[in-house]
């Protein structure tokens, strides 16, 4: 930029969200920054800082520091602290290269700081000023401070000298320091003496002070610790090595505690530490050592014979230890079981396996090793000699068998033998692999054979790697990290992704310049010469990275390739150590301001990867070709997160799918000061398939995403809600709306708000359910009644089925979980005598007067038996307990049957001496008021046993009487017909039953009826008895059937008269029906329709048995029936005889009738017309 518009333009532009506006009088200039938007404030001092550089006049600074501070200065990871000082002022800061330091390195002042050297900061004054405060604090922060090594402590002091340390600063007036003491146990001698010495880091004057002191105290060390050294089983030493305990010891005695190394062979114990503690120090060092109960097992004598006991035991401590075959063993028995370290074994006199128990009280014990030693020596029995054998692979053949397919079929080797395979550590460099049987009798043959088996299978294996060879080359140690390349790229490129073959630079056994490559030989061969040809273009690296490319992409792309803050050229550089520019000389930015059609790009390093950065530049360029840009408008009403999904999973989905980016407005749905779209860029294709699916997104969130609040009592919400959220989740079923939140403020808040989401009808639907509910709430009165607790259950009822019918007769509700909030009992165990009423204050005040007359009727209840013979309790109780329902309705009393769960729970009946002497199955238990007991009492006495008094066949019973009565005469021979086949008395009414004075019914006419044979002289002989004929159109050889149908067979016969002609039944003759009920208008009602079955009976006086062939009596019944309704419009009655498989009908009516029915059946049997092509 040259002029100040272009200036703050370019600054605008590189600060998404801030704008720049600028006046100016004679002497001064104003700019006010303004941003937008996340961190607003952090932007906006970004882009002042860099206003600042483009309008300040440049300067060059120079700054002094410590030639070791430079990698604090520089930072770790990607020049953390370096980036974020130019960054946050602007200024170019230059530091000078490993390579030029000692070059530009310059004495100090101060002989502590050692060499400085200079940074170069350039740029804005301003700018200048503050990144030179900023390095110049770095420098001072670390400049303070100190850490000095106090040399010739020596390092069996360190232990005491550690427990004073906390003194010791206290003592130096500054608790903030910390000395460290740089000891290892596990240090050789040679070690220590190298190390002794005591660091300590702070500030420097607090330093010196600790230091005096240290010095101090160790020179009172000296002159007082005293040093005892005695012998304890080197098993034992175990239990003292452990960190915590010689803390322990030092804690309690002042002493310290040296124990030999593991890999040592001496048993000597050393306590130092004040004269007259080492006493008791010696004393808690036996204690700690005795109080775990140990068990030793020589693994050398675990079998005899010719073996050799050093191998066998060597290849059992690694084969238990690799296959944790004793961690079982461990767990179960509450011990620690310790193997022999298997390099130990081969020079040792024993190899002990050490069982340790828990001493602590309540611990494992000796129970728990003697257990555990049990357990070991089964397992060790269970691997003698026999089952191990050995097979050499080479190291680098190691993992070809591990793993891939050769791996697969090692397992299936261990599988089909019966054995285990186990191979060195990689990093080992072993070649002997452990094959051990695990099968049955492994001192026999077949494990012999296994073993052979497997182990020539595995060189098998192993053989297909024959080739390897093994090669040294002379590579200079100085070009090993060229040849590795960053993070071992290079190499790695150079091996291939099956790394057939193993790379070792500088190995312990050769010279620093040997490269060892071992592998096949043709993989050595190529190896070889690609190491040499890397090592020998290292030489040559400034020539060789110098490869230069130069070409041009359009300008548009630039920035898109250059990426945020250069994120596309760093992976450039980082994948393939390449240089970009952009534009030449101008840089990125002015390639991507320029106006011209395309812009240079000049690509600089190693010829091959120029090469490819090249092509993946141009690649990406050609893909950015057919990219477009297309915007959504996005309306202020619609929200955003369901556009976007669960952590964007919908917006991830789009992008995944058309490969593109998608990108939403960054500012608050109602800001006005920048556009509300979203933007899709990608393959023209791509962008367009997800515009159409956002789009109709966007309109399904218009249609669906209407949302209304408002505010509800905080009482109401339990019950909106309902448990577990069923209420709330039945208003969404029930209305539609999408989401139903609630919003309580804080816990003291009165009100709650409701916020629904959904079309506009369903939120509607759903505010008036919710407002309905909280109404009723609000209307809501509660009452608390004293109910004697000994009455709840009666009340309650089986399955609460009394209570909701009091609630359901006072206007309540009806449903089971609704009702139990209305009326609420105490818990059983409670001992509590409250009950609590929740209802409107209408149905509130009709469940407490109902209640308290309930408890009124329960105190004054007596229990009266009555004796009502068994044969007649099915009549009290009627079909579907409506009789007895009835009964106990009119007296207000309850009925308990004998056999009933409640029976014995009633109670004994006062009248017991009156009812001693009856049976136990008929005396039945009235519960009520004394007056009401007595009159449900006579009611029941009067019920008469079905088939007997009161007549077979008759309707539901009503016990106690009927109010009214109507008495019909039916003739005998027609009662059957009249009643139906007992399906009259199946559909009275409730309380109405029909009798007939204790005369037995007669039985139906028609199932005394048998069809004649088929013949034409039975048809005959039926149509001379009066009746008229139904195929007298002279088709007696066909039996009524038509051409090409099969034949009907058909029979007439009269209901009421013998075979002779005469009637079965006197005319006169008949039987009454006395129709009994609570009205006169039921019992009118039930005459009337027993009348008009009469007057069809009359007319029937004929019936038709009709066979049809087999496969047609579907057509006949039709479908759901509608063919016999069809038959049954004529006039006739239809029935089916039999069920399965049934081929005969009869109809029932006048012979007129019978013959229509019976047209429509040949009707039906008539062949079909046949099918045209």
């Amino acid at each position: 930029p040259t002029t100040l518009g272009e200036v703050l333009k370019e600054v605008m532009r590189r600060h998404d969200g801030v704008t720049i506006d600028a006046s100016s009088s004679k002497v001064t200039a104003t700019f006010i920054i303004k941003a937008r938007g996340a961190r607003a404030d952090e932007r906006a001092e970004r882009a002042k800082a860099e206003l600042t550089a483009w309008l300040e006049k440049k300067i060059e600074d120079k700054v002094l520091v410590p030639k070791d501070l430079r990698a604090v200065i520089i930072g770790a990871r990607v020049r953390r602290t370096l980036k974020s000082i130019t960054d946050s002022t602007g200024c170019s800061i230059q530091i000078p290269r490993d390579d030029e330091l000692d070059a530009d390195s310059t004495p100090a002042d101060d002989p502590d700081s050692g060499p400085q050297i200079p940074i170069t900061l350039s740029g804005a004054s301003t700018a200048v000023a503050a990144a030179k405060q900023q390095i110049l604090a770095i420098v001072r922060e670390r400049t303070s401070k100190a850490s000095v090594r106090v040399p010739d402590v020596p390092a069996e002091l360190w232990a005491l000298l550690g427990a004073r340390v906390a003194a010791i600063l206290e003592r130096a007036g500054d608790g903030g320091d910390d000395a460290l003491l740089s000891s290892s146990s596990n240090a050789t001698a040679a070690q220590q003496q190298a190390d002794k010495a005591v660091t300590v880091s702070g500030d420097k004057d607090a330093v010196k002070r600790v230091i005096e002191l240290i010095e101090h105290e160790v020179a009172d060390l000296r002159a007082t610790a005293r040093v005892v050294s005695f012998q304890l089983p080197k098993r034992q030493h175990r239990f003292l090595a452990a960190p915590s305990v010689a803390d322990k010891i030092l804690a309690e005695t002042g002493c310290a505690v040296e124990v030999a190394p593991a890999d040592s062979a001496s048993e000597d114990v050393v306590v130092r530490g004040p004269g007259r503690a080492t006493a008791k120090a010696m004393q808690l060092v036996m204690d700690l050592a005795d109080a775990a109960p140990v068990e030793q097992l020589d693994l050398l004598t675990a079998h005899r014979g010719a073996h050799d006991p050093r191998a066998y035991a060597a290849h059992l401590a690694r084969y238990l230890l690799v296959k944790a075959r004793l961690r079982p063993v461990a767990l179960s028995s509450g011990t620690s079981i310790f193997l022999p370290r298997a390099d130990t074994i081969p020079n040792a006199s024993n190899a002990w396996l050490e069982i340790v128990g828990d001493g602590a009280e309540g611990g494992s014990g000796l129970e728990g090793v003697a257990q555990a030693r049990a357990a070991v020596i089964a397992e060790v029995r269970r691997l003698p000699p026999s089952a191990f054998d050995v097979v050499e692979v080479d190291p680098l053949v190691h993992r070809h068998l591990v793993g891939g397919k050769k791996g697969a079929r090692v397992k299936q080797l261990e599988k089909e033998h019966s054995v285990d395979v186990v191979f060195p550590p990689a990093d080992a460099d072993r070649n002997d692999v452990l094959v051990v049987f695990v099968g049955d009798d492994p001192a026999g043959p077949e494990a012999r054979s296994a073993l052979d088996a497997v182990k020539g299978a595995i060189e098998a294996l192993a053989a297909e790697y024959a080739d390897l060879t093994t090669e040294t080359i002379q590579v200079p140690n100085a070009l090993h990290g060229a040849v590795i390349g960053q993070g071992g790229t290079t190499l790695n490129a150079v091996i291939g992704e099956d790394k057939l073959v193993h790379v070792q630079f500088a190995p312990a056994s050769g010279a620093e310049d040997d490269v060892v490559v071992r592998g096949p030989k043709d993989e050595v061969a190529r190896v070889k010469g690609e190491l040499l040809r890397i090592a020998e273009e290292a030489k040559n690296e400034e020539i060789v990275n110098s490869h230069v490319i130069e070409f041009e992409i359009p300008t548009e792309h630039v920035r898109h390739i250059v990426g945020k803050s250069g994120a596309g050229v760093n992976k450039l550089r980082e994948d393939l150590g390449v240089r970009v520019d952009f534009g030449g000389e101008q840089g990125a930015a002015a390639a991507a301001a320029k106006k011209g059609p395309t812009s240079k790009v000049t690509v600089k390093g190693r010829k091959e990867n120029a090469e490819e950065a090249q092509r993946r530049i141009q690649s990406l360029a050609t893909r950015m070709a057919d990219e477009v840009t297309v915007t959504i408008p996005l309306a202020a009403s619609v929200e955003r997160g369901s556009l976007i999904g669960k952590q964007g999973a919908f917006l991830k989905r789009l992008e995944d799918r058309y490969d593109v980016r998608i990108n939403f407005p960054r500012g608050k749905a109602d800001d006005k000061s920048s556009p509300q779209e979203i933007s899709i860029r990608g393959p023209t294709k791509g962008a367009k398939a997800a515009q159409g699916e956002l789009v109709a997104l966007i309109e399904y969130e218009k249609e669906h995403g209407n949302v209304a609040s408002f505010s509800v009592a905080v009482k109401a919400l339990p019950r909106i809600l309902g448990r577990g959220g069923s209420q709330v989740n039945q208003i969404k079923d029930d209305t539609g709306v999408a989401s139903l939140d609630v919003d309580q403020e804080s816990s003291d808040s009165t009100t709650a708000t409701i916020t629904l989401r959904g079309t506009k009808s369903s939120i509607k639907k759903a505010r008036e359910a919710v407002e309905k509910i909280a109404q009723e709430v609000q209307d809501e009165l509660r009452l608390e009644l004293d109910i004697p607790r000994e009455f709840h259950t009666t009340l309650i009822g089986s399955g609460g089925s009394s209570i909701r019918d009091l609630i359901a007769r006072c206007g309540g509700p009806t449903d089971a979980r609704a009702s139990g909030n209305t009326v609420r009992f105490p818990r059983q165990g409670d001992g509590k005598d409250k009950v609590m009423i929740t209802a409107p204050s209408t149905v509130a005040d009709k469940i407490r007067a109902a209640l308290e007359h309930e408890v009124e009727l329960l105190q004054s209840r007596v229990v009266w038996g009555v004796v009502v013979p068994h044969q007649a309790h099915a009549a009290v109780i009627g079909k579907g307990a409506q009789a007895l329902q009835d009964l106990q309705r009119k007296h207000g009393v309850k009925v308990v049957m004998p056999g009933w769960n409640d029976y014995a729970s009633a109670g004994e009946p006062e009248n017991q001496a009156d009812v001693a002497d009856a049976d136990a199955r008929d005396l039945v238990k009235v519960v009520g008021p004394k007056d009401a007991a007595l009159a449900a009492a006579t009611d029941l006495q009067a019920v008469k046993p079905r088939g007997g008094a009161g007549g077979s066949g008759s309707g539901a019973s009503t016990p106690g009487g009927a109010a009214h009565s109507v008495e019909v005469a039916i003739p005998k021979k027609l009662h059957a017909q009249v009643a139906q086949g007992g399906r009259f008395f199946r559909s009275l009414p409730s309380g109405t039953r029909v009798s007939h004075r204790g005369i037995k019914p007669p039985s139906s006419a028609l199932k005394s009826k048998k069809p004649p044979a088929p013949s034409s002289s039975a048809r005959a002989s039926s149509s001379s008895n009066g009746a008229a004929r139904i195929d007298d159109d002279g088709a007696d050889a066909s039996n009524g059937a038509t051409d090409g149908a099969e034949a009907l067979e058909f029979q007439l016969v009269s209901l009421h008269a013998d075979d002779n002609g005469d009637s079965t039944e006197a005319d006169d003759d008949s039987i009454p029906w006395v129709v009994e009920s609570r009205t006169q208008e039921d019992a009118e009602s039930v005459a009337d329709e027993i009348r008009r079955n009469l007057a069809k009976a009359q007319d029937a006086s004929h019936v038709g048995f009709v066979t049809v062939p087999r496969g047609l009596m579907p057509r006949i019944v039709g479908r759901g029936g509608s063919g016999l309704d069809r038959l049954r419009a004529t006039g006739v009655d239809v029935e089916v005889v039999g069920k399965r498989d049934a081929n005969q009908l009869t109809l029932t009516g006048s012979p007129v009738n019978i013959d229509s029915a019976y047209a429509i059946i040949q009707e039906l049997n008539a062949p079909r017309p046949p099918r045209r092509d």
